[in-house]
This record gives C-alpha cells, structure tokens and sequence, in this order.
C-alpha cells in the first residue's frame, strides 16, 4: 500500500520540521528559526550555498516584469520532477487548456473573461487527483498541487499569465519530457 509522503503538506511544501534545502532531507534542530539544518545554514553564510526562496512565494514576475530565471531551470525541473510518473496525457491536457486560453486571448477576447476558463483547471486538476495508483497516485496529486499553486498567480494579470505562467509552464512540460527519457 502506498502512503502519501509525509514530509509534505497538502499544497506541497515540505514538513516545517525538514531543512528548507529541496536537497537536504536533514530534520531541523529544536529552537532553529532560518529553516535551514546546521549544515546547509552553515554553507549559505559561508557562500557556498545560495539559500532558495520558496517556490512562487514572489510570484513569476520581478520588479522589472521580467520572469524569475528560476521559473524556467530549478523549479520547473524539481516541479518536473515530482511529476515523472504521470502518463503524459494528463499534463499535455492541462498544458493546451493553458495554450487554449492564451489562443483566446489572442483572437481579442479580455483576459477577464478568461479567467474563469484557467480558474476551470483547478476543479479538474482535483478530479484527475483521485485517478491512478502507487506513484502514478502521488504524481496526479503532485499535479493537483501544481495547478492549486500556479493558477492563483496565473489569473492575477494578463502579464502574470503570458510572461510567468505559460514560459513555466512550459519549461515544466520540457523538463518532464527530459528527465522521463532520461530513465
């Protein structure tokens, strides 16, 4: 029987008792306020490591409009990641949802009256959720907590949508492709 992990919480950030590094699976220290174990706090003082602001927590955009570089290598990959063993159908499905809207809006139509259409994916995303079993399970919840995360902040903005949300999301689909060849 396969059981959720439980170093993650339901939207999918990791257990506040696990070191904020996605790659450190340390347990943290009784009293530690930076989120981070002794060892990895130690290496971004030291500058040997670069501490990692929590995916979307700033949204897609800087200050600038420009898309957080992020969006498109480490976290579309670990985002990707988590999402290896999905049957491509499901992730290709919600990808040209994304591609529909954006075609809407294309041919003139105001991003308001597209939003309930990408706000539509979320109870879709819960609904393919309950599909699957073993790992193919936990890679539809991953893509549940995908969609939950990255729709609110897609539907804040035409801009949002067309600089952040499509660019990431395509770069997830692309680095799921990859690392699925890859084996």
């Amino acid at each position: 029987m396969y059981q959720k992990r439980s170093d993650v919480s339901h939207d999918g950030d990791r257990d506040a008792s696990r070191c904020r590094n996605p790659d450190c699976d340390n347990t943290l220290q009784k009293g530690t306020t930076s989120g981070y174990c002794a060892d990895c706090y130690r290496k971004i003082k030291s500058g040997e490591l670069k501490p990692r602001v929590p995916y979307l927590s700033t949204g897609y955009l800087d200050e600038k409009g420009n898309i957080h570089l992020s969006l498109l290598t480490d976290d579309a990959r670990e985002q990707a990641g988590k999402l290896r063993a999905l049957p491509a159908a499901p992730l290709r499905g919600f990808f040209e949802l994304a591609r529909l809207a954006e075609r809407r809006l294309d041919s003139d139509m105001p991003f308001e009256d597209v939003v309930p259409f990408l706000v539509r994916m979320r109870p879709l995303a819960h609904e393919h959720a309950t599909k699957g079993v073993g790992p193919e399970s936990q890679a539809r919840e991953y893509l549940r907590q995908f969609i939950e995360k990255n729709v609110p902040e897609a539907v804040k903005s035409e801009e949002a949508f067309r600089k952040g949300f499509l660019p990431h999301f395509e770069a997830v689909v692309a680095y799921y492709h990859y690392l699925n060849k890859q084996g």
